[in-house]
């Protein structure tokens, strides 16, 4: 079965080509990789919700219209054959990332074709399911963050388990971030200075510099575009705008030159993140006081929220719920 064929001929227009083309490299790795499989031949014809004649199949072998949907039919009593129907991209996606899983978990070599290819039919239930990883010590979280590899296989994982989307989340390491002594681990709090140096302002990180701040970006673009790569949604959370920088003694990074124009510095600082990782497809925000801002500084969210409206491309803004009223949604839209 090494000599598994992927006819791709039936699919439409409206999927993904790039991403479908890294579920089957995903898949033929798994099958490389492999010491049980044999060479029996099995063509596997993709077909999605736009194919030329998808009709005729749905009554057959497959029975809803729910996006992200998929099943896998064979079409051939000694499974020689298989239909795999995605509702769209990520369907398909999601049914090559299960073939492939049960190929790498084969254990023997009996019944080889039945194990990998039995009929299965899959749609959501949830419409968003995310996972969130979280950044909190520059100490614990730094290897990690910078590990190309472990970034590959978490994804590869979280994509073979019908997650859709990732969030990465910066700025959870304290709750209430006015001035003490207990403000100590301060690594991505405040993400822009670790990140960008937008034009006319002069804050930065102490003992960060322009080949750490473009280290770190350019490892953040490395992990949007894997996660997109896979036919996921990567979302950035900033939980945190503002403390009080010249009240925490103890933080391992001071943060020096703080503008007058604040809300400016982090509205251009979200834009030059947005422009130079352009994968990223959503922005969490916590909104209420506990980010730093006062509940109710509409003033700030207006200037900030432009990075965002002003974006070439379309955003998902997911705001945290407390503290949250008509108004803010309203500026934020």
């Amino acid at each position: 079965m090494k000599a598994i064929k992927i006819n791709s001929s039936r699919i439409s227009q409206k999927i993904n080509k790039k991403k479908l083309k890294w579920a089957i490299n995903f898949l033929q790795s798994k099958i490389k990789k492999n010491k049980y499989l044999n060479n029996e031949k099995v063509e596997c014809i993709l077909i999605d919700q736009n194919s030329l004649n998808a009709e005729k199949f749905k009554k057959i072998y497959f029975k809803n219209d729910i996006e992200e949907s998929f099943s896998i039919n064979p079409i051939e009593n000694n499974f020689k054959k298989v239909l795999i129907y995605g509702h769209d991209t990520r369907g398909l996606i999601y049914a090559i990332t299960e073939i492939a899983d049960r190929i790498e978990n084969l254990t023997t070599k009996k019944n080889n074709l039945k194990r990998i290819f039995y009929k299965t039919i899959e749609s959501p239930k949830t419409k968003i399911r995310s996972i969130s990883k979280c950044f909190e010590s520059d100490i614990e979280d730094l290897n990690w963050f910078y590990n190309k590899t472990m970034w590959k296989e978490y994804l590869d994982m979280l994509v073979s388990n019908r997650f859709n989307r990732f969030t990465f989340t910066l700025g959870m390491q304290y709750n209430y971030p006015y001035g003490n002594e207990f403000i100590k681990d301060v690594y991505f709090y405040l993400a822009y200075p670790f990140l960008v140096k937008p034009k006319g302002y002069k804050i930065y990180a102490e003992r960060i510099n322009k080949n750490i701040r473009d280290k770190n970006l350019k490892i953040l673009k490395f992990i949007s575009e894997e996660t997109s790569k896979r036919g996921l949604d990567f979302q950035l959370a900033l939980w945190t705008q503002k403390y009080d920088f010249d009240q925490v003694p103890n933080a391992n990074y001071q943060i020096k030159n703080i503008p007058n124009n604040y809300a400016e510095y982090c509205r251009d600082s979200l834009k030059e993140i947005l422009r130079k990782c352009p994968d990223i497809s959503g922005i969490t925000l916590r909104v209420h006081v506990e980010c730093g801002i006062q509940e109710k500084d509409y003033k700030f969210w207006k200037t900030y929220f432009t990075a965002i409206k002003k974006n070439k491309k379309l955003i998902n803004l997911d705001l945290h719920a407390k503290g949250i009223d008509n108004k803010l949604i309203n500026l934020a839209l």
